[in-house]
């Protein structure tokens, strides 16, 4: 998931929370493109992907809100 769409999704979840909808959400599998642009799904259970602009981009923000926290 796109990192700045996590700040939507868990508005929504919060949401859902509130009205007592049961939902459930599984995080263990992402998709990384390979050299000819196919989707390859990989197990984050067997580490996080290299070469992955969206994990990427969570690290630069988690690491953002990090710093601006102090």
């Amino acid at each position: 998931m796109h990192p700045r769409a996590v700040v939507l999704l868990l508005d929504v979840i919060v949401s859902l929370a509130k009205k007592g909808v049961p939902f459930f959400i599984s995080t263990h599998l992402v998709f990384s493109p390979d050299s000819i642009g196919r989707w390859i799904p990989e197990q984050l259970k067997d580490g996080i992907p290299k070469d992955n602009k969206i994990i990427d981009e969570s690290i630069r923000l988690f690491e953002e809100g990090l710093e601006a926290s102090f």
